[in-house]
């Protein structure tokens, strides 16, 4: 630490957060405070950090994967080097009571609470870096004993006292009974050949496994893609003495999956074939919170991309426009010249001029056709909204493409028999038809059916599509299915991309759905997509009913 000019307070301060977003903050407040910060996403990364450039404090977060904050707290005090540094606890798991006595035993002082408080946390650092009581070393059984919240301790003691007269037994059951089947986590012991000897109520409720898991493989009940790492994790703990602590799905089940935290001890003296004990949390609801930020924080990276993608393609068709106008004004002067012609030129040198020019306005239009998707993907271009039928434009489309879309694909017309009026330009609605349509045409190599439905729907709450739902109302559900290719989920994550095409470069311009997803937003509506590769495509559209609901 030093003083910097004006007597600021400098130190070298460690920060550890998985979460990138908290950590981030923390770095802005003390890097505007003149810290000089460092961060770790783990606490074995912190401990490698720490002991490579000692630190004047660490700010950790508690729960992490590969090492906690627990875990990396209770290394440092073990390390001769490392073991006066101040620590400070920050977590959003746990409340103040819960916290405190393991904090206390790993001769943590401070701890803020999640969402940090800017001023709070500044405060907090400055006392913990000026404080000058001295840390008193903690025994690593202390530290297990606090951190398995005595509960596993209770259970091996009365193991223990199996033996013992039958009154005392009695009351050591009903002691231990009352402590683990009202335990808000799960309890369990293992045998040596890894099967469970005891899973208190709450366990069996999270693993939801059957009524009893006496007996039980334990890798069982774990996800098979993280059982080895967990197994390798609890035998390391039997070898050594020490303690493991790992973040695990369970297996699935016909559930939601689930989540779990695992803390796991060897046995000290070996009661029949008990060797480790432990816990489970159940952490699904903090891992989806979790998730849900993150895909927000996608979502949100991927509207600002569309945002500039959308600038720059407006920019590009209004100068492309006004190229092609000059194109399309001179080709028609040529025309006119040749048709005044008649007479002066050899004819058939004027019918091959005549072609070349019609060959010209047809490139012309459509690349000013282009420009206009341009435009409406950059919702730039001018639209009149008026009260349409979704149902009477999607069979105006049929009509209109039952001639080019070709034999080998047929359009099913499910549709609903109400009027499902939107407030909308026709044009775009029916562009939004068209486009689904020819997608789902190209994506049947062989022939095929592309079904279209329509129906209402109501969002609540909960919304009704995968894009983290609507606002409260009434809805279109519009849907075409096609029964062809399908797509792979890395295709899926970006089919909204502008100029993104699996298609030859002569079949798509890449700006189908980026258009339909435009025109749906822009109308307050959204689009929601599944797909299974090789079994089609479900796509819909969800436009706001104009008057609540259909027909009205």
């Amino acid at each position: 630490m030093r003083l910097a000019s004006g007597g600021v307070l400098m130190a070298n301060v460690l920060v550890v957060d998985d979460d990138e977003a908290n950590r981030d903050l923390v770095v802005t407040l003390l890097s505007y405070s003149a810290h000089n910060v460092s961060t770790a996403v783990n606490g074995a990364d912190a401990l490698a950090a720490a002991r490579s450039n000692r630190p004047d404090l660490i700010i950790t977060d508690l729960l992490m994967p590969v090492m906690d904050g627990y875990e990396l707290t209770r290394e440092i005090r073990a390390d001769a080097d490392l073991a006066a540094i101040p620590v400070i606890f920050s977590t959003a798991n746990y409340l103040d009571e819960e916290i405190r006595p393991i904090a206390s035993a790993l001769g943590v002082r401070q701890i803020v609470f999640k969402p940090i408080d800017p001023s709070r946390l500044l405060s907090t650092v400055t006392s913990a870096l000026t404080s000058d009581a001295p840390l008193i070393p903690v025994p690593a059984e202390t530290f297990h004993r606090e951190h398995q919240r005595a509960v596993n301790g209770k259970l091996v003691d009365k193991v223990r006292e199996l033996g013992q007269a039958e009154a005392a037994l009695h009351a050591s059951e009903a002691r231990f009974r009352a402590l683990s089947e009202h335990s808000p986590i799960g309890i369990f012991s293992l045998t040596a050949n890894g099967d469970l000897f005891y899973a208190n109520p709450r366990l069996v409720q999270i693993c939801d496994a059957g009524p009893d898991l006496t007996g039980v493989r334990w890798s069982d009940l774990i996800h098979p893609d993280d059982c080895a790492r967990l197994q390798t994790a609890m035998a390391q703990a039997s070898e050594s003495g020490s303690h493991c602590a790992e973040r695990v799905r369970l297996a699935p089940t016909d559930g939601p999956q689930r989540w779990v935290h695992l803390l796991a001890a060897r046995v000290a003296h070996q009661v029949e074939d008990i060797v480790l004990v432990g816990s489970v949390e159940d952490i699904t609801a903090a891992v989806d919170v979790a998730r849900q930020r993150e895909e927000a924080e996608k979502r949100r990276h991927v509207s600002e991309r569309f945002e500039s993608l959308g600038e720059l393609a407006a920019g590009i068709a209004h100068d492309f426009n006004n190229v092609l106008s000059t194109i399309m004004t001179y080709n028609e002067f040529v025309e006119a010249d040749l048709r005044e012609a008649d007479g002066c030129l050899d004819p058939a040198a004027r019918s091959r001029l005549l072609e070349n020019t019609s060959a010209i306005r047809s490139g012309a239009e459509r690349a000013a056709n282009l420009t206009r998707r341009l435009l409406v993907f950059a919702r730039r271009g001018e639209s009149h909204s008026e009260l349409v039928d979704v149902n009477t434009t999607a069979r105006d489309v049929f009509t209109l493409l039952s001639r080019t879309i070709g034999a080998r694909v047929q359009i099913v017309d499910r549709l609903d028999s109400q009027p499902h009026v939107v407030l909308a330009d026709r044009a775009q609605l029916e562009q939004v038809i068209v486009n689904l349509i020819i997608n789902a045409r190209d994506a049947i190599a062989q022939q095929g059916e592309v079904v279209v439905t329509s129906a209402h729907v109501t969002s609540t709450a909960a919304g009704v599509t995968a894009n983290g739902g609507l606002p409260l109302g009434d809805y279109t559900d519009l849907t075409v299915t096609d029964n062809g290719c399908g797509m792979s989920p890395e295709v899926l994550s970006r089919v909204y991309e502008p100029f993104f095409t699996t298609k030859q470069s002569s079949f798509g311009t890449g700006l189908g759905l980026a258009t339909v997803h435009a025109i749906a937003t822009s109308l307050g509506g959204d689009v929601a997509i599944s797909s299974v590769p090789g079994r089609g495509t479900s796509v819909h559209v969800y436009l706001p009913l104009a008057s609540g609901g259909p027909g009205r």
